[in-house]
């Protein structure tokens, strides 16, 4: 086998029809909405795994031998949030309830006392 690498395929999921037209939908719905009032929320999660899947090239039946074995180290994960308004962006620590999200917003001078949810 040598230095040869088993080929693997990469991963993507698939644009539907549906997908389409879902996004069609929401940009006419939102079409005048205004945005100056909309906050934009993301999370992160960081795999801190060394290493990843490898190939590896065996003889049949011999998945458990010693040669064959692959150690890993798992040292958890990593999440990192951020929000976002037109006024700036923002690093945030941990995950936030309804309550917490309200109080930090409060803290930046938005009013959230209107705000659905």
């Amino acid at each position: 086998m040598g230095s040869s690498v088993r080929p693997c395929a990469a991963h993507k999921i698939d644009f539907t029809v549906e997908h389409a037209a879902a996004r069609l939908t929401f940009s006419q719905t939102n079409v005048n909405r205004n945005w100056q009032t909309v906050i934009f929320c993301d999370e992160k999660v960081f795999s801190t795994d060394i290493g990843s899947r490898k190939p590896l090239y065996r003889l049949p039946n011999t998945r458990y031998e010693e040669q064959n074995i692959v150690r890993t180290r798992r040292s958890g994960r990593i999440c990192l949030g951020l929000w976002g308004w037109k006024y700036e962006i923002r690093r945030t620590k941990y995950r936030k309830n309804k309550t917490q999200w309200s109080d930090l917003l409060g803290s930046m001078g938005m009013d959230v006392s209107s705000r659905p949810g």
